[in-house]
C-alpha cells in the first residue's frame, strides 16, 4: 500500500510546529449531526474508517486503548487537536465500544464554530516531542491545470481536466468542433481565443 503523502496544510502544520510522522487516520472523515453538537461533547473515528491504529499509534497507547475498551472509566491517550486555522486545543483519545473518540471536544466547538453537519474532511496525525496532533484538514482544491496553464501546448488543452469548483474560478476547458479552445469564464469572461498567448496574457495581468 502506498503511503498517502501529506497535503499541504499538513506540511504548512508540520513546518510551524517542528512536527514529523505525518500519518492519514481517516480519508473524507464526515461530520455527523453528534459531532457539531456541544451536548455530545466528543468527535466520532469509526473503527471501519481508521485506515490502522499501528500506523499513527505508538504500542503502549494501543494497549491503553485497548484496556479502554474493557473500563467504565477510560484513561485515554492525552493528544492536541488543531483547528482549520492551525489553533490547539488539549483533547483525549479513547476508545468508546469499537470505535475510537476524540473527547474534550468542546472547547474545539466553542473555537470554531464553521464545522457543519455533512462536511467532509480527511483526519491527519502527526507527532511533536512524541506528543500525538489531531487535525481535521480542509479538502484542498485540484487547481493544477491552472498552475502549468501557461506550459499547455494549445493542442493537448482537451486533455486539461476541468473543475466545477468555484475556487478554480469555474474555467472549463473544451474543444469546440473547429478545433479552437473554447473557454467559458464567468470572471472574467475570455470569449473564445485561438492563440493561447492571448489567454496566458490576460491571466498574467488578472
Amino acid at each position: 500500500m502506498v503511503e498517502p503523502q501529506p497535503p499541504k496544510w499538513v506540511l504548512e502544520a508540520l513546518r510551524r510546529f517542528n512536527g514529523m510522522e505525518a500519518r492519514l487516520v481517516i480519508a473524507d472523515k464526515v461530520l455527523y449531526a453528534s459531532d457539531v453538537k456541544q451536548s455530545q461533547a466528543r468527535l466520532m473515528l469509526p473503527a471501519n474508517k481508521v485506515l490502522s491504529k499501528e500506523e499513527f499509534l505508538r504500542d503502549e497507547e494501543i494497549r491503553v486503548l485497548e484496556g479502554d475498551a474493557k473500563a467504565t472509566r477510560k484513561e485515554g491517550v492525552q493528544a492536541i487537536f488543531l483547528d482549520p486555522n492551525y489553533i490547539t486545543y488539549g483533547v483525549w483519545l479513547k476508545q468508546w465500544k469499537k470505535n475510537l473518540v476524540l473527547s474534550g471536544w468542546n472547547p474545539v466547538l466553542a473555537g470554531y464554530n464553521e464545522f457543519e453537519e455533512g462536511e467532509k474532511f480527511d483526519l491527519w496525525s502527526f507527532r511533536r516531542e512524541e506528543k500525538l496532533h489531531f487535525a481535521l484538514v480542509p479538502k484542498e482544491v485540484d487547481c493544477g491545470y491552472l498552475d502549468a496553464f501557461s506550459d499547455l501546448d494549445f493542442k493537448t488543452l482537451n486533455d486539461v481536466p476541468s473543475s466545477n469548483d468555484e475556487d478554480c474560478f469555474g474555467l472549463d476547458l473544451l474543444f469546440s468542433t473547429s478545433g479552437y479552445a473554447n473557454v467559458n469564464a464567468p470572471l472574467p469572461d475570455l470569449g473564445s481565443f485561438e492563440d493561447t498567448d492571448v489567454v496566458t496574457s490576460l491571466y498574467d495581468d488578472a
